[in-house]
């Protein structure tokens, strides 16, 4: 049988506000996480070394771990699922304003293990939405479409939001610059704190998105106003169950004597 094109799995999510709205709201998200996950290097170097930047590498995963194994363990919320994935992203935007705060290999690593876990969480958290919402043949297509138009977001923050932290910051934050006196007196001047207020920004405009989020009725309800998928595998048995309790039924049925 030659292979048909099927664009029902992304007709069935694109139909659905709900869907559209969390595709837009992870796509925002995504903008300032690019930044962050980039910037990372530079300012471990302006303050630590090589070893130190694989020592807070370290910690980011050993953070998606921890997200991954919670996960693996709780299995997710069975009811608000959604504000399960806004609860999480609140504590990414936490950890990355934590990142921010002073040049301490400590507190970066710490910042770093934070916004790594609770980012693993939310996701997870969404796919379990997915799971229940979307019927299983169309999985990896709301799957695949999340990812493209999320991925499709990154290049704006990668792009135009990291050079911030080296080319607009720093300046401002090295000594004697527009924001020592002001933002500098709390978070310090010199090398990499240019990079460190780029994170405390960040941070502070996901825990805004995210806020946001919250106030969009269709996101905060959405498993109460999104039905539960019947999964494909149960029907399929289901229909096999009919056919065979009606195949049986008529091999039962005594022949009929023509007179």
């Amino acid at each position: 049988m030659p292979y048909r094109c099927n664009v029902n799995g992304l007709r069935y999510s694109w139909n659905h506000r709900g869907f559209r709205l969390m595709l837009g709201y992870f796509a925002l998200g995504n903008v300032f996480l690019a930044p962050a996950l980039v910037l990372t290097t530079p300012l471990v170097l302006s303050f630590g070394t090589v070893t130190q930047v694989a020592q807070v590498a370290v910690a980011e995963a050993l953070g998606a771990i921890a997200g991954g194994t919670v996960m693996a363990v709780w299995g997710g919320p069975r009811q608000r699922r959604m504000i399960g994935v806004l609860i999480g992203n609140l504590g990414t935007a936490a950890g990355c304003a934590l990142v921010g705060v002073r040049p301490s290999i400590v507190v970066v690593t710490v910042g770093l293990f934070l916004m790594t876990a609770a980012m693993a969480t939310a996701q997870d958290i969404y796919a379990t939405i997915v799971q229940v919402k979307v019927p299983q043949r169309y999985h990896g297509r709301v799957f695949a479409l999340n990812q493209t138009i999320s991925w499709s977001t990154l290049p704006i923050g990668f792009a135009l939001l990291a050079p911030l932290g080296t080319a607009l910051f720093e300046p401002m934050l090295a000594p004697g610059g527009a924001l020592a006196g002001s933002v500098g007196a709390v978070i310090g001047v010199g090398p990499g704190r240019g990079i460190g207020f780029a994170y405390l920004l960040f941070g502070f405009v996901l825990a805004l998105v995210t806020g946001g989020g919250f106030l969009v009725r269709t996101l905060r309800r959405f498993d109460t106003e999104v039905p539960d998928s019947l999964p494909d595998d149960l029907i399929g048995a289901q229909e096999r169950a009919r056919r065979l309790a009606a195949a049986t039924s008529e091999d039962r049925e005594p022949a009929t004597v023509a007179t």
